[in-house]
């Protein structure tokens, strides 16, 4: 998803719903902050791990934390 496919999606809700993730072991936490992080993508084939990792020369990307 694109930060434009993300603004589109977010035009159709309303707008005063607070944004969560999912939380460490479980439940749900807030969404308190967000940075733009440089990722290879598809590095990870451990079905235990994402599939992206952080690099220094990866490609940027928009991190919700």
């Amino acid at each position: 998803m694109t930060v434009a496919e993300l603004i589109e999606a977010l035009q159709r809700v309303p707008q005063g719903l607070t944004v969560v993730r999912s939380g460490y072991e479980g439940g749900y936490a807030d969404v308190s902050t967000f940075s733009v992080i440089k990722l290879r993508r598809f590095v990870n084939t451990e079905w235990y791990y994402g599939p992206h990792e952080e690099e220094e020369d990866g490609i940027p990307h928009l991190y919700l934390s």
